[in-house]
């Protein structure tokens, strides 16, 4: 898929994107033998969509993974790295100043301020940081053994965007789902309102493609204006809970129980146990 708006966006590394017939197709990842992890992705996806908001030739914008995953979320080896850095007496300062307390939300704000559908194509699995690209996305539409959810607290962290969870799937699933860690299949996403439909992995991509061409075929004002009307309620919880989430997971990030939940996952070991409160 091809054609000259292609070349706009052909500048990243840890994302693909295409364009035909108006139809954007961004491909998450870069290595198909990895799990398509956020951590180098998010910064590009945040440029890729301030650019797409005001290209006049895209009316529809299709997400998917490369592989057999949609998104893993952060990447547990830059969390190690991350954990161990911290652990050094002297500090550093300049990582401290990366801690995405005060623009953890410019993805979403990128995201939310798209004036054209947008859909995600969740052909794998989507954890964590990977569950928010598809849940700020209009419409989701998922492979019926697909794994979602958020592991975060597996890992020792806050869960920063816990609220656009318990937005989708109310707070009682949201809250079960959450505190736990467990995943759930791309059928039962739709069972719980998460996504519009859940269909074989093979089948994924194809349907959010002729989908994307039939809502790219409507009136585009109505589309733009009635996206502005349903993401408001998003945009407030965003505005109302981003930064605490944010700050929290940062804290999270300095705790011994992060490094050993890390290193323990990393180690294929049980956890030596948590210092707790």
């Amino acid at each position: 898929m091809t054609d000259g708006a292609t070349a706009r966006y052909g500048a990243y590394e840890a994302i693909e994107v295409a364009v035909s017939e108006s139809i954007a197709l961004i491909t998450l990842g870069a290595d198909p033998d990895r799990a398509n992890p956020t951590t180098a992705m998010t910064p590009e996806l945040t440029a890729c969509f301030r650019g797409m908001r005001d290209d006049p030739d895209i009316r529809a914008i299709v997400i998917t993974g490369r592989g057999r995953r949609f998104s893993s979320g952060g990447d547990i080896g830059t969390m190690r790295e991350r954990a161990e850095r911290m652990a050094d007496p002297r500090g550093n300062p300049a990582w401290v100043r990366r801690l995405p307390v005060d623009r953890g939300t410019d993805f979403m704000t990128a995201m939310l301020d798209l004036d054209v559908p947008v859909i995600a194509a969740v052909n794998g699995h989507a954890v964590g940081a990977g569950l928010r690209i598809a849940l700020l996305a209009d419409i989701m539409v998922v492979a019926e053994e697909a794994k979602l959810g958020d592991t975060h607290v597996l890992r020792g962290l806050v869960a920063p965007q816990a609220y656009l969870l318990a937005l989708a799937a109310g707070m009682p699933r949201a809250k079960s789902m959450l505190l736990s860690g467990k995943l759930i299949s791309g059928a039962q996403a739709v069972q719980i309102g998460l996504a519009d439909r859940a269909l074989p992995a093979q089948d994924v991509l194809s349907s959010a493609l002729a989908q994307a061409r039939e809502l790219a075929a409507l009136p585009p004002l109505a589309i733009r204006w009635t996206k502005r009307i349903l993401n408001n309620q998003i945009r407030q919880a965003v505005h109302a809970h981003a930064t605490e989430g944010y700050g929290l997971e940062s804290l999270t990030m300095l705790s011994r129980d992060h490094a050993e939940a890390v290193a323990a996952f990393l180690e294929k070991r049980d956890p030596a146990g948590y210092e707790g409160r």
